[in-house]
């Protein structure tokens, strides 16, 4: 096997069991009463092997996850749940029901089934998207070093609880990933498809459809002849524009065949009755359950969308509606992925203004072509984070910010990898043969070529680090660590 991907797999292992660290948090500290959903299960009473799960596993099951493997569990009974896309409970619903059909019917509930194969679910995910980003690094930033720098931070990244729990990030990391790798190897129809299913894993995944647009573009530009006739500009660029169009119709297809789906189950066809427990707990929190009679406000809309109703109606998202005293401290929280995702699309405009100036349609000559971060194809990553980040800072629930940003780009890792590899502005405590000397990824660090070992060898040469290293370095590790006991435990970490 590739040394680099035997690097990865052993990394992703190293996650997984500090994720799990979990199990500990989870046990010391009591659970916080939040006001959060929390359903009925189906099902009779729990099992030893229940609560084997929970104690294992229970950690997981917190905040946005309650959602999904509700969906899961019992599919979309009440209007709130219409917020969380299919594909991600669909498909853990479906290994779980595998797996209950095979198993003795006392052993595990359904339930505990469905969050099994959520977690199973999203370490087999972390692990592609980690040999993806590993791979498009080295296609878009020509640079390993940057590539493997940037897997690297991928392997404890802020937002990392948020990719075990059971939560789409790890599936919706991987779909975009791959469909990246795609469009940067002019594979624009298969590009399609997977952006597709991110599109249906996660609402921001239709954004996607702007890279296969803006990769047909750019590969008809760059094939027209210098001396070339009117006409035959205009059928290229018409021909492409269309293939463009037909392939973003690709992308947001299945997020639109979702809420048609979800308007036949709420608005055009009676739904069959809910179950008791079900329509008790819905109407004691005051929601719209499928089956119950009541018609949601937005099945009269000129363009009956549930998503954009549902967030607006239950999570207040709207333009600067989440800008109140209350929610300085989520701001706070989201404060460091947002400035760095900033100061990244900043700090690539001003190097490669020329450059960003004409969309990166205009390639570098030769001589002048820059590698890593500030390569010539990372245009559209810093235009598609840009995006991301005005989109969180402007309308989004500030506190998605982090696990948002660190599942739908690469941007933040390549930006951060860059600064860590970057010698130029060494620290002056260090002697001037480590100042002198280029910081590699594979040199210094022990011999540990894993994310165990990088974080290590990381703190081992802190001294040697100057403050805008050291602010990535304890970034990275504490929402690492704080982020996995105060979300397993039902504390502010969503």
């Amino acid at each position: 096997m590739n040394s680099a991907y035997e690097q990865i797999l052993v990394s992703t292992v190293n996650w997984t069991l500090f994720t799990f660290s979990q199990v500990f948090f989870n046990s010391v500290i009591p659970d916080h009463d939040a006001d959060a959903f929390q359903p009925p299960c189906g099902g009779g009473g729990a099992t030893l092997g229940d609560r084997i799960i929970d104690a294992l596993l229970g950690g997981f099951r917190r905040w946005d996850a309650l959602y999904f493997l509700h969906v899961a569990e019992r599919g979309y009974t009440f209007e709130n749940c219409l917020a969380f896309l299919p594909l991600f409970p669909l498909t853990a619903a479906s290994l779980a029901r595998a797996a209950l059909a095979a198993a003795p019917a006392s052993f595990l509930a359904l339930s505990s089934l469905v969050l099994v194969s959520s977690t199973a679910l999203n370490v087999v995910y972390f692990v592609v998207s980690a040999v993806f980003l590993s791979h498009l690094g080295r296609l878009a930033t020509g640079s390993t070093e940057v590539a493997c720098v940037a897997t690297m931070l991928y392997c404890f990244n802020p937002a990392s609880v948020f990719f075990s729990a059971a939560y789409s990030e790890s599936m919706f990391a991987a779909a975009t990933f791959c469909g990246l790798i795609l469009c940067e190897k002019d594979q624009l129809f298969a590009a399609s498809v997977v952006f597709g299913l991110g599109a249906g894993t996660r609402a921001n995944g239709v954004v996607s459809a702007g890279f296969v647009v803006y990769f047909r573009l750019r590969r008809t530009l760059a094939s027209l002849p210098r001396r070339r006739g009117v006409v035959e500009t205009s059928l290229r660029v018409t021909a492409a524009t269309t293939s463009a169009a037909a392939y973003a119709c690709i992308c947001v297809a299945p997020f639109l065949a979702y809420q048609y789906y979800a308007y036949g189950v709420f608005c055009a066809r009676p739904a069959p009755p809910p179950p008791p427990d079900l329509l008790e707990f819905g109407r004691a929190n005051g929601y719209v359950v499928a089956g119950d009679g009541r018609r949601p406000l937005w099945c009269d809309a000129p363009l009956p969308l549930s998503y954009s109703h549902v967030q607006r109606e239950y999570w207040d998202v709207g333009f600067l509606r989440y800008y109140r005293a209350k929610q300085i401290p989520n701001f706070v929280l989201a404060a460091p992925a947002l400035y760095l995702c900033g100061r990244a699309v900043a700090s690539y405009v001003r190097r490669r203004w020329e450059h960003a100036s004409c969309l990166g349609f205009r390639q570098a000559a030769p001589r002048r072509r820059d590698a890593g971060f500030y390569a010539d194809g990372c245009f559209v990553y810093v235009a598609h984070c840009a995006t991301l980040l005005f989109t969180c800072a402007a309308f989004a629930h500030v506190q998605v910010s982090t696990r948002l940003l660190c599942s739908s780009s690469p941007v933040i890792y390549w930006y951060c990898a860059q600064l860590l590899c970057d010698t130029s502005s060494s620290s002056s405590s260090s002697s001037s043969s480590a100042a002198g000397r280029r910081w590699r990824w594979d040199e210094g660090l022990s011999g540990k070529e894993n994310a165990t070992g990088f974080v290590l060898g990381l703190l081992e040469r802190w001294r040697t680090l100057d403050a805008g290293k050291r602010f990535v370095v304890l970034y990275f590790i504490s929402y690492f660590v704080v982020g996995i006991a105060m979300h397993c435990n039902f504390l502010p970490w969503t």
